[in-house]
């Protein structure tokens, strides 16, 4: 006697090519892809910012320094104009921005108007 399902084993079961070709499938592939160039990107992006305050930021604070040691005010363009001198080619409000969020550097409006209404801005270190 032959059994009869011997040869159908499986035949229900779905091909690797209707998994491959299913969309749901392909969207689930797709929405991985992107979650994972997301954190890639994300990832870069934060490691970017902690090369800019291990290379640029101590220079950047040594740079007010420099002005606090002098009893000059660290007046921001002043300032900005010092390390576009010293780091070429490094965004100065990049590393600017990371130091206050890390609370080591503070931006302080002066509440003077000068030419034509401009007021000023002071680096000061906390």
């Amino acid at each position: 006697m032959t059994d009869t399902k011997a040869f159908s084993f499986g035949a229900q079961e779905r091909s690797w090519w209707d998994m491959t070709l299913d969309p749901a499938v392909q969207e689930q592939r797709r929405a991985l892809a992107e979650e994972k160039a997301r954190m890639v990107a994300q990832l870069a992006e934060e490691q970017r910012l902690q090369e800019l305050t291990q290379y640029a930021g101590p220079g950047l604070v040594n740079i007010i320094k420099t002005y606090a040691v002098q009893n000059i005010p660290a007046v921001t363009p002043e300032v900005q104009h010092d390390f576009n001198e010293s780091f070429p080619g490094v965004s100065f409000r990049e590393v600017l921005e990371v130091l206050k969020r890390e609370g080591i550097v503070h931006e302080l409006t002066s509440s003077t108007q000068g030419f034509m209404g401009a007021r000023t801005t002071h680096l000061h270190l906390l």
